[in-house]
């Protein structure tokens, strides 16, 4: 899919549209900011669920983008950039940021408040001989997860703490929606390289559902609202959570296997926001979960998921687009 004008912007609330006011001025600037407070590292996504990072470092007792990472998506594939120079990128200049990447093009942006960014970019590609151009929305890492964070999930299955983050080469995010019959439900993933083949196996999945065929926007609006969702069998009426441990042959475990006991678990989606799409297009959502729950195999074994956290995306397609 073609990269798309996006309604990446609009979202964020009132912060982002009193931070877009400051797009081409800046009201009483103070030149005397050294931009220390957003030191640190800095994870977030395009609106086509690329990932984007910065690295701002002190240098000089100025603050300076001095590392830099964006995945690009374009027609179902995709281009990585990564810039690391430790004299600096670029400085944080009143707030704001711009440089040419190496191989050309342009990233810029500003701060809206220490721990949220947004910012455009436009990169060349000789495969489609065209700019790819984007928005992008990024947050201070170490100051909270919010949806401006990389996709991720978080959380203690079994034994294990397990962390999968979203990076531009070796964590990869994605979305999709199934049909069976007349109904529909919405995947969301996050898949790992696999080393030896170079493709991406997934690794954890939440799947939504369902609603019925064709699918209609306010439908997919309420099913990704803010909200705590059941959890069901194939998520029939509301939630499942897939677990592929690449440790053992990425043996599945399900919320929906076994007995599909989930009594006192629950799923609560905190928060949701469009990125990109409309009404009689596509809508793709990003949505953040905190959830518990009890996972199954196929031979009678089951463990626990506690303090999981799940931020990713979640995509409907109506019946326009199909056509």
């Amino acid at each position: 899919m073609r990269f798309r004008p996006s309604l990446f912007p609009v979202i964020i609330g009132i912060a982002l549209v009193v931070a877009l006011s400051r797009c081409d001025e800046t009201e009483n600037p103070d030149p005397e900011s050294s931009g220390l407070e957003y030191i640190g590292a800095w994870t977030g996504t395009t609106q086509a669920m690329g990932y984007i990072s910065f690295e701002i470092s002190n240098v000089g007792e100025k603050a300076w983008i001095t590392g830099f990472k964006l995945e690009v998506i374009f027609e179902g594939d995709g281009v990585f950039l990564e810039e690391n120079i430790s004299q600096g990128i670029t400085p944080i200049t009143e707030g704001t940021f711009a440089w040419v990447p190496q191989g050309g093009g342009y990233v810029k942006g500003y701060f809206i408040s220490d721990t949220i960014a947004y910012g455009s970019f436009g990169v060349y590609n000789a495969i489609i001989g065209d700019t790819v151009k984007g928005n992008f929305l990024i947050n201070n890492r170490v100051k909270g997860n919010t949806l401006s964070s990389h996709a991720q999930f978080n959380g203690k299955i079994g034994n294990l703490n397990l962390y999968l983050g979203q990076d531009a080469s070796t964590v990869k995010t994605d979305a999709g929606q199934l049909q069976q019959q007349n109904y529909l439900t919405f995947p969301s993933w996050l898949k790992l390289k696999n080393q030896s083949t170079g493709g991406f196996d997934t690794l954890f999945q939440v799947k939504l559902g369902r609603l019925s065929a064709p699918l209609l926007a306010s439908d997919f609006k309420n099913l990704v609202k803010p909200r705590s969702v059941n959890y069901a069998n194939q998520a029939q009426t509301g939630i499942e959570v897939v677990y592929l441990d690449k440790n053992d042959n990425y043996k599945r475990w399900s919320s929906a296997q076994g007995s599909a006991n989930q009594d006192s678990n629950t799923f609560i989606i905190t928060d949701s926001q469009i990125i990109d799409g409309s009404d009689n297009t596509f809508l793709l959502y990003k949505i953040i979960a905190s959830f518990n729950c009890t996972l199954y195999d196929n031979e009678g074994y089951s463990m626990p998921l506690t303090g999981g956290t799940y931020i990713g995306f979640v995509k409907g397609v109506m019946e326009t687009e199909k056509n």
